[in-house]
């Protein structure tokens, strides 16, 4: 999805424009020096130590075929619109856009650390596994006992939770019952994308809610389950929809908003103004 935002500097090299906010200097931050691969990466966020599986068993065993699939889906609606994928290809494209947002550093973050003590004590605190171990003579706690026989809590919850998030989460069902649509925009109109790309709105499924959805600088996917709230949207100005689009990705974006544009620095500032600042 980034390779739609690349520019070519006069090196020839393909980049990104990332826009960041550096509250030292209170200033939009431009880094132009690396390409789509250089970024929404983090090394180890993923790694399972010690699993079963092997270390790399998310990233290669789970998000390796997501990320294709959904790389194909991306393409097949830039090329051919909404009309042009099947349903098989909108679900495919649906959990890529979840498992971006399961990827996250701080939601793999919050999974390692709060909701890997909360798993172990419900395990600790489970009066029904403590009095089969105390039958049994065992002085482990359950958690130790889990580890010892089955295998690392963290593991278990880290996989289970991120595949739940991509899989079987309410966003999935919600966006494929909802309308689907893409506006075109031309001329000087240019959408950024956030490194949060996904921009949702209201509870999924909820009657008033949507998501929407940058696809290429001049292209915006957008979803609802109300028909009302889908052709409200479609049917605004066109640059209506590019500014509330570009204030909703500089207000989500974990660090990073990729412009298309030298000048997107000027205008930018003033969003990441409203936005407050975010050290970094």
């Amino acid at each position: 999805m980034l390779r739609q935002w690349s520019v070519r500097k006069e090196t020839g090299d393909d980049v990104l424009l990332a826009y960041s906010w550096s509250s030292h200097k209170a200033e939009v931050a431009l880094k132009s020096n690396l390409g789509p691969s250089g970024y929404c990466y983090g090394r180890d966020l993923l790694t399972l130590p010690d699993h079963p599986l092997g270390q790399d068993h998310l990233e290669c065993g789970h998000f390796e075929e997501i990320d294709r699939l959904g790389s194909n889906a991306h393409l097949k609606l830039l090329s051919d619109g909404v009309e042009g994928v099947s349903r098989e290809q909108k679900e495919e494209f649906v959990k890529f856009l979840l498992s971006l947002e399961a990827r996250r550093p701080d939601v793999l973050s919050r999974i390692r650390t709060s909701g890997v003590a909360g798993i172990k004590q419900q395990l600790d605190d489970d009066v029904e596994i403590k009095s089969e171990l105390a039958r049994f003579r065992a002085d482990e706690s359950p958690t130790q006992f889990y580890e010892k026989t089955v295998g690392s809590v963290e593991n278990e919850t880290v996989s289970t939770v991120v595949e739940y998030l991509t899989e079987d989460s309410i966003g999935l069902p919600a966006a494929m019952n909802s309308y689907w649509g893409i506006k075109k925009f031309s001329g000087s109109l240019k959408l950024v994308l956030s490194d949060r790309p996904l921009i949702r709105h209201g509870v999924s499924g909820a009657k008033n809610s949507f998501w929407a959805l940058p696809l290429s600088p001049d292209k915006l996917l957008i979803l609802s389950p109300s028909d009302h709230v889908f052709h409200s949207l479609i049917s605004r100005s066109p640059g209506e929809l590019v500014r509330k689009a570009n204030i909703s990705s500089v207000s989500n974006c974990d660090r990073y908003v990729f412009g298309t544009s030298w000048y997107d620095q000027r205008w930018l500032k003033k969003l990441f103004d409203q936005r407050g600042p975010h050290a970094q």
